[in-house]
C-alpha cells in the first residue's frame, strides 16, 4: 500500500458525483492499491484484504468490492485486462490523478504492452470465447456458432451507440461513454434513451457548455427518466433536472 493524494477537484467531479459513496471510497483506496505505474492486480479478493482488512470476508463486502470494480470499469474509471492469462486493472488517466516523485518501477505490465488483452464488462448471462474454450469438446465445436452471436451483438450495439453519440451534444470521453451506453441499454431500451436525450437537448439549449453533462456521466446516472425544467433561463444561470412526484 502506498501513500497518496487526493486533489481537491476530485469532490467536484461530475463523473465522480454519479457513483455510490461505496464505489468512490474504493476508486480512492484503488490508488493506494496499484504500483506508481497505476497498475495492480485485477482479484478482489487481494484488493479486499489490501481495502478492507478489518471486514468479515465472509459477509457481503467482498460480493460488494466486485460489483464495485464492475461499476467503476463500465464508468471508465478503471482499464481491465489480461497478460498470458493473468488479470490486470489499471486506473485511467493515472497520471492526471498522482504526481509521483522518482516513481518505483511497476511490477506488472500496462494495459498498453503487445500482449494485454482488453476485457469487456461482463454479466451473468454473457458469454465469452474464453469460457466456451474451456468447456470442454461440445463447447469448442459450437465456438464460431457462439463467436458469431456475440460478433452480431456488438455490431448491433455499437450502431445504436454511434446513433446516441451522434446526437449528444458534448463529444468528450469516447471511449467511457461506449462502456456506459452499453450498461444503460441493459436498462432502458434505445427509443427510451433516446427520447430523453430529446428532453436534455431542450432543456440546455442556450445554456453555457460548462453546464453540460459528459455523455458518460448523463448514461451512468439514468438521466434519460429525469424530467427537465425547460423554461428559459440566462445561460450562467443554474440549472437541473426537475423530479416530479407519480
Amino acid at each position: 500500500m502506498r501513500i497518496r493524494t487526493i486533489k481537491p477537484e476530485f469532490w467536484r467531479s461530475e463523473d465522480i458525483a454519479s457513483l455510490a459513496l461505496a464505489d468512490r471510497l474504493l476508486f480512492i483506496g484503488l490508488w493506494s492499491y496499484v504500483d506508481d505505474n497505476g497498475v495492480g492486480r485485477d482479484d478482489s479478493r487481494i484488493i479486499q484484504a489490501d481495502l478492507f482488512a478489518l471486514e468479515d470476508p465472509l459477509s457481503e463486502s467482498s460480493v460488494s468490492v466486485q460489483e464495485g470494480l464492475d461499476r467503476l470499469f463500465s464508468a471508465g474509471l478503471i482499464h481491465r485486462y489480461s497478460v498470458s492469462g493473468k488479470r490486470f486493472l489499471h486506473v485511467t488517466n493515472w497520471e492526471l490523478h498522482q504526481k509521483i516523485n522518482r516513481p518505483t518501477p511497476g511490477r506488472y505490465p500496462l494495459p498498453t504492452c503487445d500482449d494485454a488483452e482488453t476485457h469487456e464488462p461482463l454479466t451473468e448471462s454473457s458469454v465469452s470465447p474464453q469460457s466456451i474454450l474451456s468447456a470442454g469438446t461440445e463447447e469448442q465445436r459450437n465456438r464460431g456458432t457462439v463467436n458469431k452471436h456475440l460478433s452480431d451483438a456488438h455490431a448491433s450495439n455499437e450502431k445504436e451507440f454511434t446513433q446516441f453519440y451522434s446526437k449528444y451534444p458534448k463529444k468528450e470521453g469516447k471511449e467511457a461513454a461506449r462502456r456506459a451506453f452499453k450498461a444503460a441499454r441493459k436498462k432502458a431500451s434505445l427509443g427510451e434513451i433516446m427520447d430523453g436525450l430529446e428532453k436534455y437537448l431542450v432543456a440546455i439549449e442556450g445554456r453555457d457548455r460548462q453546464f453540460w453533462k459528459q455523455p458518460a456521466t448523463w448514461l451512468n446516472a439514468g438521466s434519460w427518466m429525469d424530467e427537465y425544467d425547460t423554461v428559459q433561463q440566462s445561460s450562467s444561470a443554474y440549472w437541473r433536472p426537475v423530479v416530479r412526484d407519480g
